[in-house]
């Protein structure tokens, strides 16, 4: 009977991996997003410049598309380096007339391993929850629209970040100090963010084990973090200019705020109403965008506290909770950064007990699925494709709104932006009337 069920599942989880990744590939070579265009500018300015990468990372080269920085920490450059010497394509973005078309060799390559990821990540929730729940929720993961959206058609590397993120807390619990200090700093030099949720981890690692484990895993991090940011610094014969350059770009690059626009792209509720408010009332309110971070910082209080106070003790809910709190503080939040958010909610589900804390936590987690059909998705389907699927397209449009009305996503994201706010005060709440029971999970 034993060996039926696992066999069953064996095959049902199969059957789940196959259906996801035909649609994945199938809109692989459909769509783009237009970072992935930018993306080949970043790797051929790295290919001129060198280790002084860095300071033309926001100049605007005569070949890029867009004059968007690269404002990330330098591991993702090095993949897309490596492609763009391997891959050997020619002219990867032409320009027609006022418009750009991408080669669908370089989107191919780009999304390789965002969808190595999604599986990945496929296998580790159903590997960590052995029984039927864990089928059920990589199901949730790995067809979740969301999933699908950013991985496939858009191109954007947050599920690397997620995969990392998630593995830190595996070999955490499991006491592997130098995978949880690899992963993490993996994690974080793929995106910055990915700093607050295992900044906490570290938090839980001081004060509930020996001192020895927490000094052992904050080296072990910081390390392997330094290690790719030094040849930019000392093979760059602008060594100066070169380090101010990766402060302002990777450390400050929220720091000097804007309206947030266009309104469908932004999930963050406040600052998209407020965006609203000074778009037709002509009423200055950046105010509020500037001391983003003091927000930040006052919704972590508590957390804090209850970890040190309270026992808060699952690292999932920990992780979950302080993304959130950068979700509903930072100024802008891009549809991809909702990633993380999504994967920690499903294992906070999973390891959480009390259904008070559980219920707003999936939902929080997966209203954003919604979004994928109202926005006209179809877009990146011809925008910068050459030879659009004109089928595809239209079996995506039966599926899709299609809507364009400004005002419906700014309550889209206001609704979103709600349900967090919600999710983290009950969560809060909760931890802080009881002590924390602890979920064990063997993996």
């Amino acid at each position: 009977m034993l060996k039926s069920l696992k066999s069953n599942r064996v095959v049902l989880l199969a059957v789940l991996i196959f259906v996801g990744t035909v649609i994945r590939v199938l809109f692989t070579f459909n769509s783009s997003g237009p970072d992935i265009l930018q993306f080949y500018a970043f790797a051929r300015t790295f290919d001129e410049e060198k280790w002084c990468f860095y300071l033309y990372a926001d100049v605007g080269k005569s070949y890029w598309p867009y004059n968007w920085e690269y404002c990330y920490p330098p591991l993702w450059l090095f993949y897309l380096f490596l492609i763009y010497k391997l891959s050997g394509v020619q002219n990867v973005v032409i320009k027609v007339g006022e418009m750009y078309k991408v080669d669908i060799f370089w989107v191919t390559l780009v999304k390789l391993p965002l969808l190595i990821s999604d599986i990945i990540i496929t296998l580790l929730i159903a590997r960590y929850f052995k029984d039927n729940r864990g089928l059920v929720f990589a199901a949730l993961w790995y067809l979740n629209p969301t999933v699908i959206y950013i991985s496939s058609i858009f191109g954007m590397f947050d599920q690397v970040v997620t995969l990392f993120i998630l593995l830190t807390g595996v070999f955490y619990e499991k006491k592997n100090i130098f995978m949880t200090g690899l992963c993490s700093a993996i994690a974080i030099l793929l995106k910055q963010y990915a700093l607050f949720p295992i900044a906490f981890l570290i938090l839980h690692s001081i004060i509930w084990r020996r001192w020895k484990h927490a000094l052992k895993l904050i080296l072990v991090t910081t390390v392997i973090l330094i290690i790719p940011f030094l040849p930019f610094i000392m093979l760059c014969g602008y060594s100066l200019e070169s380090l101010h350059k990766i402060i302002n770009l990777v450390l400050l690059t929220r720091s000097s705020p804007y309206y947030p626009k266009p309104y469908c792209y932004n999930f963050n509720g406040i600052t998209g109403l407020l965006t609203w408010i000074h778009e037709n009332y002509n009423l200055e309110t950046i105010i509020y965008f500037k001391f983003w971070f003091l927000i930040f910082i006052a919704l972590l209080l508590p957390i804090l506290y209850l970890l040190i106070k309270k026992k808060m003790d699952n690292i999932w809910i920990i992780m979950f909770c302080v993304y959130s709190c950068f979700i509903i503080s930072l100024w802008r939040i891009n549809y991809q950064y909702l990633i993380p958010l999504i994967a920690l909610g499903l294992f906070s589900f999973l390891t959480e007990k009390n259904m008070k804390i559980r219920i707003p936590v999936i939902i929080s987690s997966l209203y954003p699925a919604l979004w994928f059909f109202i926005f006209p998705v179809s877009f990146w389907f011809y925008f910068y494709i050459s030879n659009p699927n004109l089928e595809l397209i239209s079996i995506l449009n039966i599926f899709s709104l299609r809507i364009v009305v400004n005002e419906v996503y700014i309550v889209y994201s206001i609704v979103f932006t709600g349900l967090l706010i919600i999710t983290y005060l009950l969560l809060t709440s909760q931890y802080y009337k009881m002590r924390c029971e602890v979920t064990q999970v063997n993996f």
